[in-house]
């Protein structure tokens, strides 16, 4: 048995932010994919600072794994 079939959701998440040495990174967008559906989720950055949740589930049974990558 596949160990992610347990989950109801998995989703892999990358969020691309800006990398000022010295400063806290700014968000710049989010790429979010359910890996059993296909789900897509893409939010710009605008959109990315309005959401006062996930637009994803966090519940118990979903898996959340996330990335961060840099841009100049």
């Amino acid at each position: 048995m596949n160990p992610l079939e347990r989950f109801h959701q998995v989703w892999i998440v990358v969020f691309n932010a800006s990398d000022v040495p010295g400063e806290r990174p700014t968000p710049m967008d989010m790429v979010a994919r359910e890996l059993h559906s296909g789900q897509l989720i893409i939010l710009d950055n605008a959109r990315l600072l309005r959401c006062q949740s996930p637009p994803y589930d966090v519940d118990g049974e979903s898996l959340f794994v996330g990335f961060r990558s840099y841009t100049d």
